[in-house]
């Protein structure tokens, strides 16, 4: 199956449309804590609010299109043909790649993010971990997702439009048009959720009230962010720790 480029940006736009709204979903549920449209929005507004949150998620939606472009181009270095169960399976299988790809850029992002590195805004850690290994492990999940669709919506979309057969080279523009209209669905839901100003509760949807994880895991949070401030040393960074130690 060679590249094709209309169907790569489709698939990755339908992808990353999937990949956002199981993100969005665990958020509102609580299962994650980490918002990546105001942790990268948060790196070029001065303040956490809705406009940042939409620029967040249009750089999300962007990363998203990139990796879907490595994602056919390897379809293609593979010879991978024009089955819709086998390109599933395949870009399941990519997920796990895609996954440890990912999960450093929250490092990254929160680095260059200068709320977290402020302290105004609770500090993720490398790889999320301050907020517990479920995070990484649902975002694992989310990857396995994107891949699985990325892998699927490539072949569909070339089948549809008879690129894969050889008898076209791209569509009508309707194969992106339709997910961007639901990857658009997503963010309004989303943003509606984020307070018009500054969030009150960083990484959590509005109307999510903290339970007692969610103030054990804010607690790791900030004692790391003290310690990365300067606020206390190592060793006593170490000792304070062990009082969440024996919390789920």
């Amino acid at each position: 199956m060679p590249f094709n480029l209309y169907n790569a940006i489709a698939a990755a736009v339908w992808a990353t449309t999937a990949f956002t709204g199981f993100m969005t979903l665990m958020l509102a549920l609580g299962f994650v804590h980490i918002d990546f449209g105001r942790l990268l929005g948060g790196i070029v507004r001065p303040q956490i609010d809705r406009n940042a949150a939409l620029i967040g998620l249009l750089m999300h939606l962007g990363i998203g299109v990139v990796f879907g472009l490595i994602y056919a181009g390897l379809f293609a270095y593979l010879g991978l043909p024009g089955v819709l169960w086998l390109a599933t399976f395949v870009g399941t299988g990519f997920g796990i790649y895609h996954w440890l790809l990912s999960m450093p850029l929250i490092s990254i992002g929160r680095q260059l993010n200068p709320h977290i590195r402020e302290g105004q805004e609770s500090d993720p850690g490398i790889w999320g971990i301050n907020y517990g290994p479920q995070e990484a492990f649902v975002r694992l999940i989310g990857y396995h997702l994107y891949g699985a669709v990325m892998g699927f919506a490539y072949v569909a979309v070339g089948l549809l439009n008879g690129s894969i057969r050889g008898e076209g080279y791209g569509g009508n523009g309707i194969a992106i048009l339709l997910p961007l209209i639901l990857f658009g669905a997503v963010v309004y839901l989303y943003i509606e959720s984020v307070p018009a100003s500054a969030a009150a509760a960083p990484y959590a949807f509005e109307a999510t009230e903290p339970n007692e994880r969610d103030l054990i895991q804010s607690g790791r949070a900030e004692l790391r962010a003290r310690y990365e401030r300067g606020e206390i040393s190592w060793d006593e960074y170490q000792h304070l720790r062990r009082q969440f130690a024996s919390e789920p």
